[in-house]
C-alpha cells in the first residue's frame, strides 16, 4: 500500500510541518505507516526504503484503532444454548479507527466492524481526511488549525448524544452546552428581547394556525435520524408552517424526514466562536435542508462582515435578499417567509409590520394596552356605579 501523487498532494497541508531534524519527507512518514499496517511489522523491521527508524521519530502524524466489545453478559441474552452465532461468544464488536495530527488534532474517524483489518481503513482515513475533499491543489492549512479542528470536534459524538429510540420514536439529544459569548449574545437579541413570543404573536395574527405554528429556538434540524452526525445544526431562532407538533415534541427537535416538509425561517446572531461558521458551513448546510431563508444579525458587523443579512432559497441554491440602510440609521430587510421586516437599529433587531413600517407589538406594547384596558374597565365600573346612585 502505497499514496498515489493525487492523494498525498491532497493531503500535504494536513500533515505537520518539518522541525529540521528528519531526513525523510512526511509522504515517507505516511508510507511507512500503512506499510507496517499491512505487513503487520514492527518499527523495527521497516524495509530500507524507509530510512532508518530514527528519522520516523518525532512525526506526529498517527493512526490507530480501538475496539469497542459488548459482552453477550449485557445484552442479557444466554451465552450457551442461544440462537447467536457461537462465534460471537466473547461478544459484539466495533472499531474506530482515528487519523489524528499534531496535538491531538482529529482528522477523519471511521467505524468498522470489529473484525475488519486495520490497513484498508489507513487508505480510507486518509482519503477522506478535510483537505482530500478539495479540488487538487487548492487545499489549505487552514484546514488543520485550532478553529478549524474545533469545527470538526462539534461533530464527534458520544453514544448518549446520539439519537435513540423512545417509545417507538425517534428521539434526537440535547443541544451541546453554548460557547459564554454565543449564550450571551443570543440571550440579548433573542430571548431577552422575547423575539421569540412576538414573532409567534405577531404570525398568529396574520392568520397562522396555533396547532400547526412553531417558533422555537435551540433544538436541532436534521434530515433525517440516519443524516444526524453528518450534518445537523440548531439555529438561534427557527420558524416553521404546518408542522406536526407532537411530533417535534417527541423527537426533541425537527427531522425534516417525518415533517414531510423544511423549516421556513432560521436566524443566527454573530458572536465571536460563531461568526465564520455561520457564513459558511451553516449557511450551506440551511441551503441542503432546503429551508425557505436564513437570516443572519451582527450587533457590530465584526463578525459577520455585515449587521444584517439574508438569503433566499431560489432554483440554484441561495441568493441574496435586498437590504436597503434608511436615513435613521436602520438596514431593513423584507422576509417573504414571514411577512415582516426584519431591522437592525442601533445594534438591536427589530420586526416592522410591512404595512405600517412599525415595530410589531411588543411587551411594553402589550403591558401598556393592558393597563389601559384596565383604566377603561374602572372607568366603565364608576360609570354604572353612577347611573345605580341616580
Amino acid at each position: 500500500m502505497k499514496l498515489t501523487d493525487v492523494h498525498s498532494e491532497r493531503i500535504a497541508t494536513c500533515l505537520p510541518r518539518p522541525n529540521g531534524h528528519t531526513k525523510v519527507g512526511q509522504r515517507q512518514v505516511v508510507d511507512a505507516s500503512l506499510y507496517t499496517a499491512k505487513e503487520g511489522g514492527s518499527w523495527l523491521a521497516l524495509h530500507e526504503r524507509f530510512g532508518q527508524l530514527g528519522a520516523l521519530v518525532g512525526s506526529t502524524l498517527s493512526m490507530d484503532s480501538t475496539v469497542i466489545e459488548l459482552h453477550l453478559d449485557a445484552t442479557g441474552v444466554r451465552r450457551w444454548g442461544s440462537p447467536v452465532d457461537r462465534s460471537l461468544a466473547g461478544g459484539w464488536t466495533t472499531k474506530l479507527h482515528a487519523l489524528v495530527a499534531g496535538e491531538r488534532a482529529p482528522l477523519s474517524l471511521a467505524l468498522s466492524p470489529g473484525r475488519d483489518g486495520d490497513a484498508p481503513w489507513g487508505r480510507a482515513l486518509l482519503l477522506h481526511s478535510p483537505a482530500s475533499r478539495r479540488p487538487s491543489g487548492s487545499a489549505k492549512r487552514d484546514d488543520c488549525q485550532p478553529d478549524t479542528v474545533a469545527k470538526r470536534r462539534e461533530l464527534m459524538v458520544t453514544a448518549k448524544e446520539l439519537p435513540q429510540v423512545v417509545n417507538g420514536r425517534t428521539r434526537l439529544p440535547d443541544i451541546p452546552e453554548r460557547n459564554p459569548d454565543e449564550k450571551m449574545t443570543v440571550f440579548d437579541h433573542v430571548h431577552r428581547a422575547g423575539n421569540a413570543y412576538l414573532i409567534a404573536q405577531y404570525l398568529l395574527d396574520q392568520g397562522a394556525e396555533a396547532e400547526r405554528l412553531l417558533v422555537t429556538a435551540d433544538h436541532w434540524i436534521v434530515q433525517d435520524a440516519e443524516d444526524f452526525q453528518r450534518r445537523r445544526r440548531y439555529p438561534d431562532l427557527m420558524v416553521a408552517f404546518d408542522v406536526d407538533l407532537e411530533a417535534h415534541k417527541a423527537n426533541n427537535g425537527y427531522i425534516i424526514a417525518e415533517q414531510g416538509k423544511s423549516p421556513d425561517f432560521v436566524l443566527e446572531v454573530a458572536s465571536q466562536s460563531t461568526g465564520r461558521v455561520d457564513l459558511g458551513p451553516k449557511r450551506d448546510d440551511y441551503e441542503a435542508f432546503g429551508i425557505r431563508e436564513y437570516w443572519r444579525f451582527d450587533e457590530t458587523g465584526a463578525f459577520h462582515g455585515a449587521r444584517l443579512a439574508g438569503d433566499r432559497l431560489a432554483e440554484g441554491g441561495y441568493e441574496p435578499i435586498e437590504i436597503v440602510a434608511h436615513d435613521d440609521g436602520s438596514l431593513r430587510g423584507y422576509s417573504a417567509a414571514l411577512d415582516v421586516v426584519l431591522q437592525w437599529q442601533e445594534g438591536r433587531l427589530g420586526w416592522l409590520d410591512p404595512r405600517t413600517s412599525r415595530h410589531i407589538p411588543t411587551f411594553l406594547d402589550e403591558r401598556l394596552r393592558a393597563e389601559n384596558a384596565e383604566a377603561n374597565l374602572r372607568r366603565l365600573e364608576e360609570e354604572l356605579r353612577g347611573l345605580r346612585e341616580e
